[in-house]
């Protein structure tokens, strides 16, 4: 009897422990970082000089240019006619193909 009290005790103490400890510690593993990728920014673009500038200047260019503003098409481009309208819109146009405001 005194043992059975013993074992009944024992295992109590046991179910107790069991229903009322905490969980054990998961260890938490660290992953290895991967290294961040470091954006490089673009090298500055090549100064442009004005010998490139003349280099890209090309007479078969200035001549189409030339002879379409001084063409009959464009009526004489008074002031307030069709024809100054037509001719700002083609300097206009071809400005802004060249980038330039």
């Amino acid at each position: 009897m005194k043992n059975t009290k013993i074992w009944i005790g024992f295992a109590t103490f046991v179910i107790a422990c069991l229903l009322f400890s905490t969980p054990p510690q998961q260890k938490i593993v660290q992953r290895p970082t991967v290294p961040q990728r470091i954006e490089i920014p673009p090298s500055p673009p090549k100064p442009y000089t004005i010998k490139d500038a003349t280099a890209s200047i090309l007479v078969e260019n200035l001549k189409a240019h030339v002879y379409y503003l001084a063409s009959e098409k464009l009526q004489g481009r008074m002031t307030g006619e069709p024809g100054c309208n037509l001719a700002a819109n083609y300097i206009k146009n071809v400005l802004t193909k060249n980038n330039l405001p």
